[in-house]
């Protein structure tokens, strides 16, 4: 994806550092890193600050994120990208998705503990849909994508 991006228009955050040097170091080439013609902005965080998103962007995509945060991070996450967002703007994510939450493949729906890592947040299509609209966002489903996880890929625009 990164050989279509803008060179210096691609940023990537993360909470985990070594995530982060994993990516750089084993995930893209050495034209894709920091400091080269493509000269993407990557730091870490453990907020959703995106204030170093200083132009804008046509596309955020979070891969998986969701699956492992509670609702108050999803809006935390939705409310820090509201800032950097204009009207029309996409974001693309996927989650676990379920028509009933309270149970995945026979598993209860981890509803204890704040987000992490090594817990899975499961939410329905509904849920998600008023998690995003509270934001401004309209959630659509891609129903023809399929992620190697089962997470169900949407696509959300900015409409207010």
């Amino acid at each position: 994806m990164i050989d279509y991006l803008d060179d210096n228009h691609y940023y990537g955050l993360d909470i985990a550092e070594d995530v982060v040097n994993h990516g750089i170091n084993q995930e893209l080439r050495e034209d894709q890193r920091p400091g080269s013609q493509k000269n993407p902005t990557v730091w870490i965080t453990d907020t959703f600050d995106f204030s170093k998103v200083s132009e804008g962007y046509d596309l955020a995509w979070a891969n998986s994120l969701f699956s492992h945060l509670d609702v108050e991070d999803i809006q935390n996450c939705f409310e820090g990208l509201n800032k950097v967002s204009e009207k029309n703007n996409t974001f693309m994510f996927t989650y676990f998705n379920h028509h009933n939450p309270e149970v995945v493949n026979g598993n209860q729906r981890n509803w204890q503990g704040k987000s992490h890592s090594n817990r899975m947040f499961v939410y329905s299509l509904k849920e998600m849909q008023e998690i995003a609209g509270g934001y401004g966002w309209e959630v659509n489903p891609l129903q023809t994508q399929t992620h190697p996880r089962a997470q169900l890929v949407v696509k959300s625009v900015k409409i207010s």
